[in-house]
């Protein structure tokens, strides 16, 4: 009987939003959708998946590196710039606080969450030849990473606003800056941290 009550007073929420990438060892810039299972006010169950559209795109600061490589070097120097890109994202997790969100009436956070994240990572080389930057073909691959970070939420009338900053590690193969010496295999960690802001709804 306690387990039914439980479950009739649980929320299922569900949010939409962006997410943006501030660090260069896996960008991941587009929608997320998320969907959140309360069976208190306080603990939540959490999934959520973020897509990127543009994972070949290459940042400004990756091509004016090569350009000067290659314009200091005169093309004779072998150098490569990896450039690595989340495809998509799935977060499965918790999400906790010491505030209770109901759904409708203000509340704000913090909130914390901490899970697991496999990526399916896309990953192209950047070369100085002749007199232009040119990209190498992708290549791609699913990574286990891991993500925490921390939330704050505003809820009025069964519909909330969510702001969260979350550090997501990842292992992953160690970059090849020298095309004529390849790695071998070692892993490492790398870090990179996420912006997201989601409009939920507490059905």
């Amino acid at each position: 009987m306690l387990w039914m009550l439980g479950l009739a007073s649980a929320q299922v929420q569900l949010g939409a939003g962006v997410q943006d990438t501030f660090a260069v060892a896996g960008r991941l810039d587009g929608p997320r959708l998320s969907a959140r299972y309360l069976s208190d006010e306080r603990v939540a169950l959490v999934a959520a998946l973020a897509v990127n559209p543009l994972a070949g795109r290459t940042s400004d600061l990756d091509n004016t590196l090569m350009q000067v490589v290659g314009v200091s070097s005169g093309g004779g120097l072998d150098f490569q710039q990896p450039v690595i890109a989340d495809i998509a994202a799935l977060q499965i997790g918790l999400d906790a606080g010491p505030m209770a969100i109901n759904g409708e009436d203000w509340s704000l956070g913090p909130r914390a969450h901490v899970g697991l994240e496999p990526r399916l990572v896309q990953t192209t080389t950047l070369r100085w030849e002749g007199d232009e930057v040119l990209q190498s073909e992708p290549s791609r691959a699913l990574r286990a990473g891991v993500y925490g970070g921390l939330s704050a939420e505003l809820w009025r009338n069964r519909v909330g606003l969510r702001f969260a900053w979350t550090l997501r590690p990842v292992l992953t193969e160690s970059p090849q800056y020298d095309p004529n010496q390849l790695e071998d295999g070692d892993l490492t960690v790398a870090f990179d941290s996420s912006r997201t802001l989601e409009l939920m709804v507490s059905l």
